[in-house]
């Protein structure tokens, strides 16, 4: 039963992520608490971890059993990462602080109840398993007015229902719903949804696949192949000052953990020699993501423990590596040796689904809501201005600027500067596609336009920031990682603007005169971002990105322009049967061949000599 009185006695970890193989399940915990328990039976206190939740608004009969399962959850997954009984677990309601209990119930990890909860776990994971569709596993709509009405997933269903079940309004029951989602979509909008869906997932499960190789293939193995360290131990445990945070996806890891390989053991079996110790010999590197497991135990004495924590490396040396986690790695047990696997970062996977079923949705903010989709699916051909009127709201500063590009270049940003949907600029390496982004950014922001910048990768992103950092243009940088943006940009992030803002009217001032904003093309969860809406974005890269990653920046703007060359290095995809069918092919690279005379080309190019560029192509 619960105990008749608990005693808080600390926080142990706060936005703490935990992972179970063994039941499927994951969650991030608002904190763990550590906590005294007094036995019903009045027969001593005892020491337990307890998971908490804080809820910002008010318990109702409509919530209240979905926040007691979600805590039922915490329960299992914490005493399994933790390898001790979970007997409760703690919800504050926010809004009920003035009430008896302050507002803060207990949730009683119910056996029945975990059962009740992992038979439905089942039932979804059923639903989302390969071929589940044409095994017809899925689970029905519900067909239910009221509660598809209050969903907030109601218009994704809805648009998944029509793209991948080829539902309609009778068929989802809840017409109004339905129509409003999805009755704009002609079948062949439907025909792209599907198509794309089905390739994402492709690519998805391919990565899971590769996520799971650390139970199935021994260690020794994938560290032959670079992708593990094992036989380590902790070194060393530091916490880290806050300028120098981690807050990769969104998770704050202030602890520096330093492994390095453990001595050999005499209670261990014989084993194969390893492929090197030398730490830096993996493949591993700076910025990778990484699960932290514990290895079986000598003589038996511990199973794996596996995912006790996922971190990402800041160091690699010769006899050390650095991860930084979001809390301190309690010692493993029975003196286990440590591993390292690199983790596949499958979030992007939800980022390309959810910008899909965006792209399928009407967009309320744009002037022509169904306009973006016209351009992607139907390959509607982009409109222009006349380039007087694109050029006349131009500042004499900007335009005399342009008179430093040579003829091809002023060409690319007249011909943006004039695009009512979307213009495409092509160049191979050395053609100058970075400094004609600049000089379009300038122009557009001279224009009193606001931009968004993005590119695939941070080192693209910055080369164009540097530039306009160099021309005095007003920018903000968005980025979870400081280390990942370059030095001399860090004056132009959120942290800094910060800093300097003394009140909060001062900062939404700082914020609202910067007409620029970058971020890369999987990062625009930014909170900043959730209200904006751009006049022109612009993709640096284009012709490495993967069509859905691709319309996430796209999605947050009026106009697109997509920069890069697709002759050269195409979008990396992993599973060959997605690449052989389209995934491999970038949307700047479609547009391109549907709209030629879209194309910009910069072919005049500064980096190598005719010889070794006739080589080279």
């Amino acid at each position: 039963g619960l105990p008749t009185r608990l005693r808080l006695s600390g926080v142990v970890a706060s936005e703490h992520a935990l992972t179970s193989y063994t039941f499927g399940l994951k969650g991030t915990l608002d904190a763990v608490l550590s906590a005294e328990l007094d036995s019903p039976g009045g027969c001593g206190a005892a020491r337990a971890l307890l998971p908490f939740e804080l809820k910002t608004g008010r318990r109702t009969p409509s919530n209240s059993n979905d926040h007691q399962a979600q805590l039922l959850v915490y329960t299992l997954l914490l005493s399994e990462a933790h390898g001790a009984h979970v007997p409760a677990g703690l919800l504050l309601y926010s809004q009920m602080a003035n009430t008896d209990g302050r507002g803060v119930s207990a949730v009683h990890a119910d056996p029945a109840m975990l059962e009740s909860l992992i038979i439905h776990r089942n039932r979804v994971a059923a639903g989302c398993a390969p071929q589940a569709l044409q095994h017809g596993r899925m689970p029905p709509v519900l067909r239910d007015a009221r509660a598809c009405g209050g969903c907030f997933e109601r218009a994704h269903c809805a648009l998944a229902h029509a793209a991948l079940e080829g539902g309609d309004a009778a068929s989802f029951g809840v017409e109004a719903l339905f129509l409003e989602a999805a009755g704009h979509l002609s079948p062949l909008q439907l025909s792209y949804g599907r198509h794309w869906l089905e390739l994402v997932d492709i690519e998805r499960r391919a990565a899971e696949r590769r996520s799971t190789l650390k139970f199935t293939r021994p260690a020794g193995e994938l560290e032959e192949e670079g992708v593990a360290l094992t036989g380590l131990r902790l070194a060393g445990v530091e916490q880290l000052s806050a300028a120098q945070l981690s807050t990769e996806g969104g998770h704050v890891r202030s602890w520096a953990h330093t492994f390095t390989r453990a001595p050999p053991s005499p209670d261990s079996p014989a084993s194969p020699p390893r492929p090197s110790p030398h730490l830096g010999a993996s493949k591993l590197s700076a910025g990778d993501l990484v699960a932290v497991s514990a290895m079986a135990a000598p003589r038996g004495a511990a199973r794996p423990r596996w995912l006790l924590a996922s971190g990402i490396i800041s160091e690699v040396g010769a006899d050390e590596v650095v991860v930084l986690l979001e809390a301190p790695l309690p010692p493993p047990r029975h003196g286990a040796r440590l591993r390292l696997d690199k983790e596949e970062v499958l979030a992007g996977f939800g980022t390309c689904r959810s910008n899909l079923l965006l792209l399928l949705s009407p967009a309320a903010k744009r002037e022509e809501p169904l306009r973006l989709l016209q351009l992607v699916v139907d390959l509607a051909p982009p409109r222009f201005r006349p380039p007087d009127e694109g050029l006349s709201p131009l500042s004499a500063e900007a335009a005399a600027s342009l008179q430093t590009l040579n003829a091809d270049q002023r060409a690319a940003v007249t011909r943006v500067l004039c695009a009512r949907d979307y213009a495409l600029i092509l160049g191979m390496p050395g053609t100058g596609k970075t400094t004609v982004i600049a000089h379009t950014v300038r122009a557009l922001a001279s224009a009193g336009q606001t931009v968004l910048l993005s590119a695939y990768t941070h080192s693209a992103l910055d080369n164009v920031l540097l530039k306009l950092d160099e021309m005095g243009v007003p920018l903000l940088r968005l980025g979870e990682q400081l280390s990942r943006i370059h030095p001399r940009l860090h004056k132009h992030t959120v942290e800094a603007l910060l800093e300097s803002a003394h009140e909060p009217e001062q900062l939404s001032a700082l914020l609202r005169d910067r007409r620029v904003v970058a971020t890369t093309s999987l990062s625009l969860s930014h909170a900043l971002l959730f209200e904006r809406f751009f006049d022109v974005c612009i993709v640096d890269e284009a012709g490495q990105i993967t069509e859905p990653v691709c319309l996430g920046p796209m999605r947050l703007a009026e106009r697109f322009v997509l920069v890069g060359d697709h002759f050269q290095l195409p979008p990396l995809v992993t599973e060959p049967t997605a690449g052989e069918r389209g995934m491999a092919t970038s949307l700047f690279s479609r547009l391109c061949q549907a709209h030629p005379a879209a194309v910009c080309r910069l072919r005049m190019q500064y980096r190598m000599a005719a010889d070794i560029m006739a080589i080279s192509s």
